[in-house]
């Protein structure tokens, strides 16, 4: 009967060839890590005025942002003053028309009366005068 053995036959091979690729993988990681690590240092320190000057924009753009708000709201605010004072003046305005319609109206309620009152004593006028000319025209057709 045969016995196997529980290690698998990994020597052999492409496994081999697998396991070598991992372990110089690893080799270079640990070797090349000190390297990667100033690479890194050297990259970010060639960042930093980069990074700085970045910050030095933001904030410049920070402070255009604000003062173009405030100028907006100070905008805003002559509007809105112009607005109200154009309300006013156009509630002055509606209030002298009623006043002066008003004038008008009792002027010409005045007018009235006082050409009714004219029209009243034409009408008595000429009734007196027809009577006088019927008296008249009676008299002379009677003579």
């Amino acid at each position: 009967f045969f016995v196997q053995s529980r290690r698998r036959h990994t020597r052999q091979r492409s496994v081999s060839w697998a396991r070598r690729c991992v372990q110089e993988t690893g080799y270079q990681r640990r070797v090349h890590g000190h390297e990667k690590e100033e690479r890194i240092k050297e990259t970010e320190e060639a960042l930093a005025p980069i990074r700085s000057e970045v910050e030095r924009i933001k904030i410049g753009l920070e402070n255009e942002k604000v003062t173009r708000a405030e100028k907006e709201i100070e905008i805003l605010k002559k509007l809105a003053s112009e607005a109200s004072n154009l309300t006013q003046s156009i509630e002055k305005q509606k209030q002298a028309r009623i006043t002066r319609t008003a004038e008008i109206k009792e002027a010409m309620k005045d007018e009235t009366k006082l050409q009714q009152g004219y029209i009243k004593g034409f009408e008595k006028d000429a009734t007196k005068d027809m009577a006088k000319l019927r008296t008249h025209i009676e008299d002379e057709m009677a003579s």
